[in-house]
């Protein structure tokens, strides 16, 4: 068995964040668990030796099987499938250890079966799927004309079938107004980020990047990479894990959307502006070149009132430019609308930790790709999605522009 743990790097700035998050007296953490671990199917004596390490090291724990409409069955390491046993050694030997709720592909002779290990105080709930379980597969016709985004666009990676069924899937998802927010912003198939090489399990398979009022999303080859891991939503149907690493960038679209329109809206009046400027020196250099004697005073008051109303106007547009610049490096009102839901709640992932909209971009990305999960860990956010509370502060603040 092969475990792909975080980069020597990465713990250090996951342990700066836990202690930032202990500083502002967040409660104990509970995540939902990304952790990618490669695995191969177990051997019957390696399952046999596994159920008796699990009876030993969780013998005081009660275990649950729970089938699609949420009846529970109790049930022993003994008498567990293997597929549940192989989940239960992972979520407890390689998964984060703050985790109450996995989602996982487990390597069996019969190929990968997607499992969920919940953990509720004492007790391990599993729900486990059947072998080669899918979700729905999407389409990549007419993406751009069917769902409003877009353009797609290539930078040296092809958009293969895969990559566009799982932009379809993933914005089938969306709502309307969720859907609206990615108009005009290109996704973009690219083979990796600039400076990431190899192929290790936290390679970034997308990304959103904003310049001012340029933005794109970009979809790496990381996102479809072959082996089966993690899975987001229900066993019964799951989405593959690119799905929810697309919707997280749709997050970041939307927490983003009020400082880039600012930004767009400056850009396009800057050219107004510079206009105006260029014309009234025209008109004062036309003025001056006119005999002192031949001046007319209708035309010189005319031009002071011109010269008063455009300084005017270009304070305000530059006070605005300032305004627009520093919205885009602060959380902007989305994630101040978010901030104060989630309070001193620890955020969904362990990942989300990084800033205020990662956490959003996470939580975002569970509320459409795993609702249920997003539900039972933080359900006041979900109920903060659900209510639309989001967009709201989103619209609310595109008003004021």
């Amino acid at each position: 068995m092969t475990i792909h743990r975080p980069s020597a790097a990465a713990l250090r700035l996951l342990r700066l964040a836990a202690i930032a998050t202990i500083s502002l007296g967040c409660a104990h953490a509970r995540y939902y668990d990304t952790i990618s671990v490669s695995h191969r199917a177990m051997s019957r004596d390696a399952m046999a030796t596994t159920r008796t390490k699990l009876e030993e090291r969780l013998k005081s724990e009660v275990f649950w099987l729970e089938n699609a409409e949420g009846v529970r069955t109790r049930t022993t390491l003994q008498g567990m499938a293997p597929e549940g046993v192989q989940a239960l050694w992972l979520a407890t030997t390689a998964g984060d250890p703050d985790a109450v709720e996995a989602d996982r592909f487990v390597h069996t002779g019969a190929g990968h079966v997607p499992v969920t290990v919940r953990r509720e105080e004492a007790a391990w709930i599993l729900r486990i799927g059947v072998a080669q379980a899918t979700g729905p597969r999407g389409s990549g016709a007419n993406l751009v004309e069917r769902w409003g985004i877009g353009p797609l666009e290539a930078d040296g990676a092809t958009w293969t079938d895969e990559a566009r069924e799982a932009v379809d899937v993933s914005l089938a998802l969306l709502s309307v107004a969720e859907r609206r927010v990615l108009a005009g912003i290109p996704i973009v198939r690219k083979h990796a980020p600039a400076g990431e090489t190899g192929d290790g399990a936290k390679a970034v398979g997308a990304r959103y990047s904003g310049r001012n009022c340029d933005a794109r999303i970009f979809v790496f080859d990381a996102a479809f990479r072959g082996e089966h891991t993690n899975f987001a939503g229900e066993p019964e149907a799951p989405l593959h894990d690119n799905v929810r690493a697309l919707v997280h960038e749709y997050g970041h679209a939307i927490h983003k959307r009020p400082a880039r329109i600012g930004i767009c809206l400056i850009d396009e009046e800057l050219p107004r502006i510079q206009e105006r400027k260029r014309s009234l020196n025209a008109r004062v250099s036309a003025f001056n070149r006119t005999p002192s004697g031949s001046r007319s005073r209708a035309e010189s008051d005319a031009i002071a009132q011109v010269r008063d109303t455009l300084e005017r106007d270009a304070a305000s547009f530059e006070q605005r430019q300032r305004s627009a610049v520093e919205a885009v490096g602060a959380d902007g009102p989305v994630l101040a609308a978010y901030a104060e839901v989630i309070g001193n709640d620890s955020p969904p992932t362990r990942y989300a930790q990084v800033s205020l909209g990662e956490s959003f971009a996470e939580s975002f990305s569970l509320f459409r790709a795993d609702p249920a999960a997003l539900q039972r860990l933080l359900p006041k956010v979900y109920e903060f999605f659900a209510s639309g509370a989001h967009l709201r502060a989103m619209g609310a603040a595109l008003e004021g522009n």
